[in-house]
């Protein structure tokens, strides 16, 4: 059974708490091991290493060198990390920007869009089609090394959506998707989320 850790907060217009509830539910029918927190100091528990997978649901970034490193630390030698939407800027940091593989520039207040499968030859999206969705779009720059799974074009541009990377020994996965609650409890998303979790987690 793999162990995983919810640590959710920030914004509550992201509404962390219900998600991190779904969430725990969702990953425990896969034969995780959730414990979900609120609670920031859970990083600096000695037990964080044995963590699989860490998925924070936190938006709203946080400045603390101390706990960003610890994070950082634990991806690279192994622990798989898992986030979306306001993830990307958990911590406001260049050191946690290069894990991901992207920072947030802005976004676009919910407008409709369609979201392209770019590769199917990943286990995330191997059961996904393209979708479309009204959604909160953010606009983002990203690592080349990193693996685009989902993207969409707006206004002329090609944005990317959804993509892996490797930290170390670590293996993280992002989607900016899942702004409101209902777009993050929709099909597509949902699975493209928990495929994601179960993709990053450590062997």
């Amino acid at each position: 059974m793999k162990r995983g850790l919810i640590i959710w907060g920030g914004w509550n217009g992201h509404t962390p708490e219900r998600l991190a509830d779904r969430l725990k539910g969702l990953l425990e029918v896969e034969d995780y091991s959730i414990d979900s927190t609120s609670h920031f100091g859970a990083l600096l528990d000695e037990d964080l290493p044995a963590y699989d997978v860490i998925v924070p649901i936190w938006s709203c970034g946080v400045r603390s060198k101390p706990y960003m490193r610890v994070l950082l630390e634990c991806i690279g030698a192994g622990t798989g990390f898992a986030s979306f939407h306001g993830g990307i800027n958990w911590f406001e940091d260049e050191e946690y920007y290069s894990m991901m593989g992207g920072s947030y520039i802005e976004d676009r207040r919910p407008v409709e869009f369609t979201v392209k499968i770019s590769d199917q030859s990943s286990p995330i999206t191997s059961e996904v089609e393209s979708f479309n969705l009204e959604d909160e779009l953010y606009f983002v720059q990203i690592d080349p090394t990193c693996k685009v799974l989902c993207s969409t074009r707006f206004e002329g541009t090609e944005i990317p959506i959804t993509w892996t990377k490797s930290h170390g020994d670590g293996r993280v996965f992002y989607t900016s998707l899942a702004h409101e609650y209902s777009n993050a409890t929709s099909k597509e998303v949902t699975k493209l989320i928990v495929n994601g979790i179960k993709w990053a987690t450590r062997n």
